[in-house]
Formats: C-alpha cells, structure tokens, sequence
C-alpha cells in the first residue's frame, strides 16, 4: 500500500485584489497577492477579451494566448503568512477590458478581495 505524504496547510491559500487604469487602447494593472497559508507564488490569470502584456514588474511575467503567468523575483519569494505582494504591468486592449479571471498561485484559487 502506497501512502501519499499529506500536503502541508502552509501551501494553501491566497486573495487577490486587482485594479486597472484604462484609457484608449491601453491599460495599468496592479495585483496584490495576499498569502493566508503559502510561503512561495506563481500566479496564473487569464484574459478573455484579447489583452497583451506589454510590460511588468515586482514579477516576471509571460503570456501565451490569454494565459498569464507571474513568477517571483529573487527579493520577493518568500511571503510570510498574512503579508502580501504588489505586482504591477502595463498592457494593451482594443476597446473591452474586463478584469482578468482564474487568479490561483500554486493551481489553488484566490479569493478576491
């Protein structure tokens, strides 16, 4: 009999708060991930009306297709149980701009706050 080692609370659990500053053809976004239980994050999101990630920081940022993936820097691994992290990109849109969905770190889902 084969027993799986228990996953540790400590990996669960995150929110999410997200804003955007719009204009014409463009946008600003900022993400505050908050941990309430993992130490490490990658966030994935996704887009659904065709925004491009154009530029970003306090994370390193790719996109394929409307997948996004955000990975920590070197000086921001680590986040400590009830502290949180500001990301923050400039990307464009061409006319609609909802908010990005399936915020999660670690294949978990965020709140949203």
């Amino acid at each position: 009999m084969c027993r799986q080692k228990p996953v540790p609370e400590s990996l669960a659990g995150c929110a999410v708060a997200y804003t955007a500053n719009s204009w014409s053809a463009g946008f600003t976004g900022t993400v505050t991930v908050t941990n309430t239980g993992a130490t490490a994050w990658r966030l994935n999101s996704r887009f659904t009306a065709g925004q491009q990630i154009r530029q970003g920081w306090s994370g390193r940022f790719s996109q394929s297709g409307a997948d996004v993936t955000v990975t920590d820097e070197s000086w921001n691994g680590a986040v400590a149980p009830g502290g949180s992290v500001s990301l923050g990109f400039n990307a464009s849109h061409s006319g609609s701009n909802p908010d990005p969905v399936g915020f999660a770190v670690g294949g978990a889902a965020c709140a949203r706050r």
